[in-house]
């Protein structure tokens, strides 16, 4: 849907596998890659139980700490907290059924159990930052971050609140053979892990850019055109149609690629539009569920923010398709 009111943007930080919050720390990624334990994230933190929050939530916590100190939002303030996860807290999960069916250890950790629940991220962010909160957390694996905005925009727009926090994280466990199933990438694409945090609101005021496209499609394979060529064409010629109404030529307009469209629909949309850009930001970030909320927020960066369009496609193994179109705004 083209959202009649637009979602203004206040802030966006993306994080990558190492923790990196700042495109100046980032690296490409040249195979599957290996996390970062991050543990000197929260030295200073002396509540005994945050101090204990696992690798997944440390992540989701370096990103939202993040963006609300860009969007200035004050503690105890009560804007809902939206979180979206693919697979959730792999890590924790993992280890406490390992401990419950070794036989020889037949207790679990009690922080493995509580950090094995995914909604207990969304309870860490709001303890941390100390907001007054509803919290909110959406699973739809590859558009589980795209399902979030929208549920943020109906939230926006019932007037419940003038401003939302959302937020996409997953986190990779090896070996590469576990997600394949789920995650059926290429060889030339590795497994990465992070995410993003976005601020939005209703009020234009210190906005730095707006999504005004949240369109979504059945049946739109474009991750693999030769199982319904027709079908994927079809969709490819409706998504150039739509970029091209929501696009200027004298502005710049960049399209962001998931990691399941393939290289000729991008062809072909290029193809149809010349003057449109690529942005590859799986280089830096890795293919996981929730890779799209890196990739929207990874635009966002404070030194490297181009004023523009943007448009992320992005599609999920069941041929479901979602289009997010975005402006950012000139520097006053």
């Amino acid at each position: 849907m083209s959202t009649n009111n637009p979602l203004y943007i206040y802030s966006g930080v993306a994080i990558g596998p190492s923790g990196d919050i700042i495109r100046d720390e980032r690296k490409i990624i040249s195979e599957d890659i290996a996390p970062s334990e991050l543990k000197n994230a929260f030295a200073d933190i002396t509540d005994p139980y945050l101090r204990r929050i696992s690798h997944f939530a440390t992540l989701s916590l370096i990103c939202c700490k993040e963006a609300v100190k860009k969007a200035n939002i004050e503690k105890f303030s009560s804007p809902p907290l939206i979180f979206s996860t693919g697979l959730g807290e792999l890590r924790s999960t993992v280890n406490f059924f390992k401990s419950v069916l070794d036989r020889e250890n037949n207790f679990a950790s009690p922080f493995d159990f509580v950090n094995s629940v995914n909604i207990t991220t969304p309870f860490y962010i709001a303890r941390f930052l100390e907001l007054n909160s509803s919290t909110h957390t959406i699973s739809q694996e590859e558009l589980s971050f795209e399902y979030a905005l929208l549920f943020a925009s109906n939230t926006l727009k019932n007037k419940n609140t003038p401003l939302v926090i959302v937020g996409g994280i997953d986190e990779y466990l090896s070996p590469r053979e576990i997600h394949l199933s789920r995650l059926s990438i290429t060889d030339e694409q590795y497994f990465g892990e992070g995410g993003g945090f976005i601020t939005l609101g209703s009020n234009s005021k210190n906005a730095i850019g707006e999504i005004f496209l949240l369109e979504s499609f059945k049946n739109c394979n474009l991750h693999n055109r030769d199982s319904d060529t027709h079908r994927s064409l079809e969709c490819t010629r409706l998504i150039t149609e739509i970029i091209s109404n929501h696009s200027e030529k004298k502005s710049k307009t960049i399209i962001l690629p998931g990691f399941r469209i393939s290289k000729d629909i991008i062809r072909e949309i290029k193809n149809n539009l010349p003057y449109i850009e690529i942005e590859n930001y799986l280089q830096y970030s890795g293919c996981f569920h929730t890779a799209s909320a890196f990739g929207l927020t990874y635009v966002l960066d404070e030194k490297y923010r181009d004023p523009g369009n943007y448009f992320h496609l992005n599609c999920n193994r069941f041929g479901e398709f979602f289009l997010t179109g975005f402006q950012i705004y000139e520097t006053i």
